[in-house]
């Protein structure tokens, strides 16, 4: 590896060919019927892990390279399939279909021990891939994160999600080698609760501070690179004659990691010299290997100045991790009250730090009285969105049930179902709770409200009015305590939304992602219905996620389309892959309940056309139904009877929109099936 320069310009999008999509054929006949237990084994297949030294610098850089691994005829056929297929078009998710070869390389024995350590057995691929076709006399990209195929969901510390990278020829920095930052999957920028782009002297202030720089990744042909999903990256200038290609597959976890020996702690410090890091690297080696962190002692006000008091995300981040791991109840405590920050980095930062308190106190009296403050944070969806959906994708973080007493899980079960349904707890009028330490803002009390008018009574601006566009779902009632902040409108006058009181969704970007509390609500259930002790408990989970599924699965025509649905397909994504979850947890089968709502989606999304596409931001005009559908599918292989396998398959068959004829079994065939709702004008 070799390090990047630090001038950097940002890549111009190329003009891109599109021919019409792939055809779909006559119905193949069905393969063979292979048995439930082969389906559902998903990513335990093989045998072995990653070494100790290459998980520790996974944890610490946020990648590990697999040298080697794809023997060259493999990697000729590959590029010469890939460059006849790009010839026609962009084949986007497709691409896996149109190179049935690519399905060989994720199947390697040292692919599959790499992302087993990482993400545990019975990990899934996740439906988006791309294949990247570099060009000489391409452009730089600027340092990003990947988004959610179009949504802005939450992160993730504890590995959750993971891309990997496959080169078939060998790539050197004239070849435009893939540049990474390592240590920054714990990072994000300022001003944004998923801060995910670095520019100029932005980033080279923000690798400064986070003590790290970009490394370019040159490997011999047959190599990959397995990243952490949030890791900060770029595709880089062509400068040789040649196309470079890189092929990017996605995976996430499907059950929480098994407890096996961790050994001594790594010497963090000789891996980074970021020594706000090493808390963090502790926490996540130590998830892996379903261990704790050992208790030490902290300083609480510092850390909570930290938190509060600093630019530095580094520092911001260790600072909540101190507080989690190290801080007691107070700490705890405090990071309750951070969820309400009106700072989208403290909030950020919380919500990390949170899952870590939740993991790090399981099975526990005190545990326990956390995790019942974060449900009663999530049930303030009418007060604040960004806090209550922070809540919940810290509880879904933990992924740890089993460890959860009944009637704890029973209570989450509760609320979390409640939530998925765009319902908090019965108080969307209350005023700011005392007991929370909230930030100071403009604000005041609700006068009077008239006609979706509501007047505040603000002791620095006088008398304020806000209108209902303003607060999303809820009510102002009078004596209501509210804050706002004031953000220029495109017409040049300032406009006020609420920041507190009542709604964070203020807009359409803060009705989807990072403030999606129903989206980050359903994965509890997931992770409830596939871990949680006690089989009543699973079965109530499970019934809860069916129920989600039944009612967005009516709604799948509506969502097609129409950008004004987009949250609510992002909901259906995340419902498709907390039954995935529940289908894979460690505690059995899921209900057939389950099963039946996931074939119900298959068919209402495989009976949706391909609509034009509309503008070039967010997901594509599906909503993000191809990944519902795919993460269906692979929920039925695993919690399905082979009737419902079987099911799935006629259902798609009939369509001819299966992968390629020498698919051997059901599974090979449904996974590899072409997405007709990809095609080269929306190849994401």
């Amino acid at each position: 590896m070799s390090w990047a320069g630090s001038q950097i310009t940002p890549k111009k999008k190329r003009t891109q060919r599109h021919p019409p999509a792939p055809a779909g054929g006559a119905p193949p006949a069905a393969p063979a019927a292979t048995p439930a237990a082969e389906v559902a084994r998903g990513g335990e297949e093989g045998g072995g892990y990653l070494s100790r030294e290459e998980l520790a610098k996974f944890v610490a850089y946020g990648f590990v390279p697999l040298t080697g691994v794809v023997d060259a005829a493999t990697n000729a056929r590959i590029i010469e399939s890939a460059d006849r297929v790009h010839s026609e078009g962009d084949a986007g998710n497709n691409m896996i279909h149109a190179v049935p070869e690519l399905r060989g390389v994720l199947g390697r024995a040292r692919v599959k021990a790499a992302l087993r350590t990482v993400l545990g057995a019975g990990y899934a691929r996740h439906p988006h891939m791309y294949a990247h076709a570099n060009d000489p006399g391409s452009k730089e990209q600027t340092v990003h994160k990947d988004s959610f195929f179009g949504f802005e969901g939450h992160r993730h510390h504890a590995p959750t999600w993971a891309m990997l990278l496959y080169y078939p020829q060998k790539t050197t920095i004239k070849l435009a080698a893939t540049a990474v930052v390592p240590g920054s999957q714990y990072y994000a920028t300022e001003g944004k609760t998923d801060g995910r782009h670095l520019h100029g002297d932005e980033k080279r202030a923000a690798l400064q501070a986070w003590r790290t720089g970009e490394m370019q990744y040159e490997c011999e042909a047959g190599s990959l690179l397995l990243m952490h999903y949030d890791l900060f990256h770029r595709g880089m200038a062509n400068t040789d004659t040649a196309r470079r290609w890189m092929f990017k597959f996605q995976f996430v976890r499907a059950s929480p990691p098994t407890e096996r020996d961790a050994g001594a702690s790594p010497a963090w410090k000789d891996l980074t010299p970021d020594a706000h890091r090493h808390v963090v690297c502790e926490y996540v080696w130590r998830w892996l290997h379903g261990k704790v962190v050992e208790a030490a002692p902290g300083a609480l006000p510092q850390a909570r100045q930290g938190l509060h008091a600093t630019t530095d995300d580094a520092q911001r981040v260790c600072s909540a991790y101190q507080m989690a791991l190290f801080g007691g109840e107070a700490g705890r405590g405090e990071l309750l009250a951070a969820l309400y920050s009106e700072s989208p980095e403290v909030v950020r930062a919380a919500k990390h730090a949170a899952a870590a308190a939740l993991y790090q106190t399981r099975g526990t009296p005190a545990g326990a009285a956390f995790l019942r403050g974060l449900i009663e944070v999530a049930g303030d969806l009418d007060h604040d969105a960004l806090a209550a959906a922070s809540a919940a994708a810290a509880a879904a973080d933990a992924f740890h049930w089993a460890w959860v007493e009944p009637e704890d899980a029973a209570r989450a079960v509760a609320a979390m179902r409640a939530l998925a349904a765009g319902r908090g707890a019965a108080h969307p009028s209350r005023p700011v709770a005392p007991r929370l330490r909230v930030p100071q803002g403009s604000g005041g009390a609700v006068v009077s409200a008239s006609r979706g008018t509501y007047v505040i009574a603000d002791p620095d601006h006088g008398e304020v009015k806000i209108t209902s566009a303003a607060i999303g779902k809820g009510s102002l009632a009078p004596g209501c305590a509210v804050r706002y902040r004031w953000v220029p409108a495109r017409s040049g006058a300032e406009a006020r939304y609420l920041t507190g009181g009542v709604s964070r969704r203020a807009s359409q970007v803060q009705r989807t992602g990072v403030t999606n509390a129903a989206a980050e609500a359903v994965l509890v259930l997931g992770a409830v219905a596939g871990g949680a002790a006690d089989a009543a408990l699973r079965a109530r989970a499970c019934g809860c996620v069916a129920q989600v599924l039944e009612v967005y699965e009516k709604r799948v025509p509506e969502i097609n389309g129409a950008p004004a649905r987009r949250e609510q397909g992002e909901v259906l994504m995340a419902a498709s892959l907390a039954g995935l979850r529940a289908a894979a947890g460690p505690r059995g089968p899921a209900e057939p309940a389950l099963a039946q709502r996931l074939e119900g989606v298959v068919a209402a999304i495989a009976a949706q056309p391909l609509l034009p596409k509309r503008g070039a931001r967010g997901p594509s005009t599906d909503q993000g139904l191809r990944y519902s559908l795919g993460l269906c599918m692979a929920a039925v292989l695993r919690a399905g009877s082979a009737d419902a396998v079987a099911a799935v398959f006629r259902r798609l068959s009939a369509l001819g929109r299966l992968g390629p004829g020498e698919a051997k079994d059901v599974r090979s065939a449904l996974m590899c099936r072409v997405c007709h709702l990809t095609s080269n004008e929306q190849p994401w």
